[in-house]
């Protein structure tokens, strides 16, 4: 799913050689270790020969860093703590009756120094050079150092990258800078003095498929049977990849048993403004999935995605029956107690004394399910009224 490219480090780098048995600052000092991946021009030079129509895009990535060597108790990091109990990315695992993972971990926001500042400018001539656009909304280092030279310092994010490793993200320094200007800007950020570099940051440049050349089941019209998905076509983000691959792969399964595609409106899910928007208008730059690109993103919440999605995704064969089962059982409960409070009344000298009216009604009692529709009710407190 990514796109067909080569990725850099500095001038003369690339990530593949990396080796993590160094000292502090870098794990490895043996320049010659970061070469450069070689381009694959064969893979894009047989898409051409399909007739795809091929431009090039620049992603980035930052450093990865050992966190037992980030000085966590320094005052300049401030925690950014999780949810707690967290919000979870799907109903279904509520059926679970415990939390999937067994905890949760705090992230911490750090801010680049006037020495980060002097350093990204000191070696901004060292960074490759490239022929394609980058993502514009998560710009490397340099071009924030670049683009907003008033700014005295910039926001780091220290994302720890799971619970059973030592790697932190630090989100906000991506930059192919030779691996020794990356040790000095990593060590420039106060409570990263110490800090360990475990992988650099590279850069990748790529080859990507127009995306008009795809129909809305990401299948190729050029290449009947190629399905494609993620940055080879336009996109960034983990969330957009994962979500083109999701439909590919679904439609390339059913395409293989004749059965109808899966096919999502814009009015549907947030993954049907993904594609539409792709196959429709094409992308000249890194594309990512926003709420203000949806027309009807009031009905695209996160709290009615089963009822949206379940039934059309079982239809496709990607939901379980015992998953189809639990949320039907789901929706009767709703279905009734929609109806229960469609038939109860709340009595208008009710209302006046939970300070919902200035004045009772002249209309005589309201519907419980209309008293619930208005601003700061709970279904709690609507109970306790029509008890």
């Amino acid at each position: 799913s990514g796109g067909v490219g080569s990725a850099a480090v500095g001038s003369g780098g690339g990530a593949g050689g990396w080796r993590g048995d160094g000292a502090a600052g870098c794990a490895g000092d043996d320049e010659a270790l970061y070469q450069t991946e070689p381009s694959s021009v064969g893979v894009a030079a047989t898409l051409a020969r399909l007739g795809l129509p091929l431009s090039r895009l620049k992603t980035g990535t930052p450093p990865r860093l050992d966190g037992r060597t980030i000085r966590w108790g320094d005052p300049s990091l401030t925690p950014q703590p999780s949810e707690d109990p967290p919000t979870l990315l799907s109903y279904s695992n509520a059926l679970r009756g415990r939390p999937i993972a067994p905890g949760v971990v705090t992230c911490f926001m750090a801010h680049t120094s006037d020495e980060t500042l002097r350093v990204v400018r000191q070696h901004a001539g060292e960074l490759p050079e490239y022929r394609g656009d980058g993502p514009r909304y998560c710009p490397s280092i340099g071009a924030k150092v670049e683009q907003f030279p008033q700014a005295k310092h910039h926001q780091v994010w220290l994302e720890p990258e799971g619970l059973d490793t030592h790697l932190v993200y630090p989100n906000g320094i991506s930059g192919a800078y030779p691996p020794a200007v990356q040790a000095l800007i990593v060590a420039s950020i106060p409570g990263l003095e110490e800090a360990r570099i475990v992988q650099p940051a590279y850069d990748v440049e790529y080859e990507f498929i127009d995306p008009r050349a795809v129909l809305h089941t990401l299948e190729t019209r050029a290449c009947r049977g190629l399905f494609l998905a993620g940055q080879i076509l336009g996109t960034t983000g983990y969330e957009e990849a994962a979500a083109l691959g999701l439909l590919a792969g679904a439609n390339a399964a059913l395409a293989a048993t004749g059965a109808p595609p899966f096919i999502l409106g814009r009015d549907e899910a947030y993954a049907g403004v993904l594609v539409d928007d792709l196959v429709s208008r094409g992308t000249l730059e890194p594309y990512r999935m926003f709420t203000s690109r949806a027309e009807h993103r009031l009905l695209l919440r996160a709290d009615n995605a089963d009822a949206r999605l379940t039934r059309i995704a079982a239809r496709a064969g990607l939901v379980p029956k015992t998953k189809l089962e639990a949320w039907e059982a789901k929706q009767a409960l709703v279905e009734r107690g929609m109806a229960a409070l469609a038939a109860a009344a709340v009595p208008g000298r009710v209302l006046l004394r939970a300070g919902l009216v200035e004045t009772i009604p002249a209309g005589g009692p309201r519907r419980a399910d209309r008293v619930l529709a208005m601003p700061g009710v709970t279904l709690e407190a609507v109970e306790r009224m029509v008890a």
